[in-house]
């Protein structure tokens, strides 16, 4: 019938929602902000992303991906500013 239907729809939402409770319980994603290891967890968070980020940057330069990279400075706003310009 399509109430037993709809029953056991729940129950199968319900036995889903508890699986991927359980899967992200040791994610940290739930982790109390508040918590002292809160900042610790964030920091170490903050470091792996670095470190990722500094290997994928040196992995490209070794690629010479920035071989056509032109860094120029724009000209000072105020006219009376003495900031060297590169040519």
């Amino acid at each position: 019938s399509p109430e037993d239907a709809i029953v056991a729809f729940k129950v199968y939402c319900e036995d889903l929602a508890k699986k991927e409770l359980d899967i992200l319980k040791n994610t940290g994603l739930f982790f109390d902000l508040y918590h002292p290891m809160a900042q610790l967890r964030f920091y170490d968070w903050q470091r792996q992303m670095a470190q990722i980020r500094s290997h994928n940057f040196a992995h490209d330069l070794n690629a010479n991906k920035y071989h056509s990279l032109s860094l120029r400075a724009r000209r000072p706003v105020m006219p009376s500013a003495n900031v060297p310009m590169a040519p």
